[in-house]
């Protein structure tokens, strides 16, 4: 399985364990320019942008310790730009992250709501 495949599958993972909670599916894979977010769901009234972190295992640290600064302002940028595309104004919003690592035939989920903040 390639990386890329693996990955997909855990947004897919982990798309599905949110839905199960409440959450509805706005956007999968936004694109804005070279940044991306993996998905954009509602949360009740709240607006979520999802990072996704799947792993095969934590042999090389915890999956969300790989949401580094960078990559916390790229998708900072990428919301920004899915605000202003839809013209969504002074929306309540958050970011979170959901880590998918394989048990056997089932996965171990971990959602880090509001993972993050940047002012």
């Amino acid at each position: 399985m390639t990386k890329k495949i693996f990955g997909n599958h855990g947004e897919a993972v982990a798309c599905a364990y949110l839905q199960k909670k409440g959450f509805s599916l706005l956007a999968h894979q936004y694109r804005a320019g070279a940044q991306e977010i993996d998905l954009v769901m509602m949360d009740k009234d709240v607006l979520v942008f999802i990072e996704v972190k799947s792993r095969k295992n934590s042999a090389f640290g915890l999956p969300e310790e790989s949401v580094s600064y960078r990559k916390q302002q790229h998708l900072l940028a990428a919301a920004e730009a899915y605000l202003s595309e839809f013209q969504i104004d002074t929306q309540s919003c958050r970011f979170d992250v959901v880590t998918v690592v394989p048990q056997g035939k089932s996965y171990l989920i971990n959602h880090l709501e509001n993972a993050f903040w940047q002012e």
